[in-house]
């Protein structure tokens, strides 16, 4: 990874930027944008992250644009709502990923709730009946259900 990006970000130079990291694969290029977002709190990071969708437009693209607003940036009005919007596109892009749909559920447990109780229950049960030990799934819907239909 090129050491310079967060210079480029600093500076706004998100082109710069870009052509820095143009062979890093983005799990390579998640922990330098994370650490750059939750160092300056700025939104350069999610613009930069949506600039990477805009070039590769793939899930995990849309799951690191995701991850910066639901964690570095979740103090910005907003920002969940962006988060989830990015997370939705991603499942989208790879809807057999238990993982993407686990983190789907994080919107449930928020304070701001942006996934009802209803979705969240059926979200859970779709993933207990691929991933039945998925603790995250079982936390909606509690420890004895299946996932296979009971209520």
């Amino acid at each position: 990874m090129n050491r310079n990006l967060a210079d480029y970000l600093r500076r706004g130079d998100l082109n710069a930027g870009l052509a820095a990291i143009v062979d890093c694969p983005i799990p390579e290029l998640r922990s330098e944008l994370l650490e750059f977002a939750f160092e300056s709190g700025s939104v350069v990071a999610y613009s930069f992250a949506h600039e990477i969708i805009s070039l590769h437009n793939n899930w995990e693209s849309q799951y690191l644009a995701s991850e910066v607003m639901a964690t570095a940036l979740n103090h910005l009005q907003g920002a969940y709502l962006v988060a989830l919007f990015h997370a939705r596109q991603a499942l989208s892009l790879n809807p057999d990923d238990v993982g993407l749909w686990e983190y789907i559920l994080l919107f449930h447990d928020i304070p701001e709730q942006l996934i009802g109780d209803d979705e969240a229950v059926q979200i859970a049960k779709r993933i207990l009946t691929i991933k039945p030990d998925s603790v995250v799934a079982r936390r909606v819907v509690g420890p004895t259900a299946s996932g296979r239909g009971e209520s």
